[in-house]
């Protein structure tokens, strides 16, 4: 018979101490799962702008001094980009070197001679009739600082180095990081040189 009470005052102390574990542990399990969900995300998004990137400089290295260089540069960076309102700017500019690193001005605007700067909305407007027409200039066009029509490429007159700059911002899935951490923020650099023209 006394037993029974002893076994009863077990199980509600184990009860007890199990509904404090739950409390204790389940927090920092939940946090780490959602921690889990931003990084795989923004590991995701990273190689998606990555990948993007890439294809756009590869496009405007082989159209280089083409009249619609930057337009298709853009069209391509858009195909690979799959938010593209999440896009807050996108620069084409001239580079030193293979690895050359975005003049800081390029990031905010144009500058005549060293890079074309476009911005979200600019960006998210971008279409195949964006860049007028190919009357021999880039007039007023949006590519009209650093004009692709003025880019070297004669193998013997030292190519230029054209870059692609994309910026990503977005909201996190989760917001499980307060403030400034609720904001993924995505840069990435695509550097190639002007190829070529092939002349027959």
């Amino acid at each position: 018979m006394t037993r029974l009470p002893r076994l009863r005052s077990w199980v509600r102390r184990a009860r007890g101490a199990v509904a404090i574990e739950t409390v204790v542990v389940l927090p920092l399990i939940l946090l780490i799962a959602f921690a889990s969900i931003e990084l795989g995300f923004a590991w995701q998004r990273s190689r998606e702008v990555n990948n993007a990137t890439r294809s756009a400089a590869r496009v405007a290295s082989n159209l280089a001094d083409g009249r619609f260089a930057d337009e298709e540069a853009l069209l391509t960076l858009k195909a690979g980009v799959r938010e593209v309102d999440s896009v807050a700017g996108v620069a084409i500019f001239k580079s030193a070197t293979a690895d050359g690193v975005v003049p800081d001005l390029c990031k905010t605007q144009s500058v005549n001679g060293v890079c074309n700067y476009y911005s979200g909305a600019d960006f998210a407007a971008i279409g195949t009739t964006s860049f007028g027409t190919d009357d021999g200039s880039c007039g007023g066009d949006p590519d009209a600082a650093w004009c692709p029509l003025n880019r070297q490429r004669d193998p013997e007159a030292n190519p230029d180095y054209i870059g692609i700059w994309v910026r990503i911002e977005q909201n996190a899935i989760t917001g499980i990081f307060p403030g400034a951490g609720s904001l993924l923020t995505i840069e990435d650099t695509a550097v190639m040189r002007a190829e070529p023209e092939v002349t027959l």
